[in-house]
């Protein structure tokens, strides 16, 4: 078995956080601190960034499948009869 690209884990993995409960009080435990803010902006990017990369190889994918069909539709017998060549 190969052993995983520790960049690539982070990428594909997916983050739970507990839902943050409002308190006023001061105990840690309840308090949202910028490194957890910090944190979850990196997940949430992290995952947006895997969303675009997907897209971007469909879109890739879906181009050279357009090629490939018009280049099919460009040699086919049918145009040159309807072209008369």
């Amino acid at each position: 078995m190969r052993a995983r690209d520790p960049q690539q884990t982070a990428k594909t993995s997916t983050v739970l956080l507990p839902a943050p409960t409002p308190s006023l009080s001061t105990d840690s435990a309840f308090v949202i601190t910028t490194v957890d803010a910090d944190g979850v902006a990196l997940a949430a990017n992290q995952g947006l960034n895997q969303k675009l990369e997907e897209k971007e190889a469909k879109i890739s994918a879906l181009e050279k499948r357009l090629a490939a069909l018009e280049k099919l539709m460009n040699s086919s017998p049918q145009k040159q009869l309807d072209t008369g060549h």
